[in-house]
């Protein structure tokens, strides 16, 4: 892991309508995943939960949308990997995985930003990858 670059569409998005729909759609996700308002701020890199909360749409910040899209790509693959299983899917990153020696992959995004936005991406991604190879 960690040699693969992943592209995300999302830091191309700059219309304000565009970024407040994809707002509502992260917000929906961070609803099912249920996360709390300082982990969501905290997982986008953000330095202020009240702007977050209160100008309904994401800033026009290419790191931002970056970390947006990746974490749209886990949700994507989490569906993938187990689409009968929503309850497994939407507390999937507070659970122990033991490809992290059982450390939660929230708490490696948390721990390591973006980069550990990518590295759970990209072992969602493999698992999906060896699934479809099976």
């Amino acid at each position: 892991m960690g040699d693969k670059i992943y592209d995300t569409l999302i830091p191309e998005i700059t219309e304000p309508d565009a970024r407040k729909a994809v707002y509502e759609a992260l917000l929906a996700m961070f609803d099912r995943w249920q996360l709390n308002a300082v982990n969501r701020v905290l997982l986008l890199g953000l330095k202020d939960t009240e702007a977050f909360l209160w100008e309904k749409q994401l800033p026009d910040d290419p790191e931002i949308l970056e970390r947006v899209g990746h974490l749209f790509a886990i949700d994507r693959a989490l569906l993938k990997l187990h689409p009968y299983s929503e309850d497994y899917r939407n507390h999937w990153i507070n659970r122990p995985e033991p490809a992290f020696g059982g450390i939660p992959p929230l708490q490696i995004m948390l721990a390591n930003g973006s980069e550990g936005i990518i590295e759970v991406r990209e072992l969602v991604e493999s698992q999906l990858a060896d699934l479809q190879q099976t």
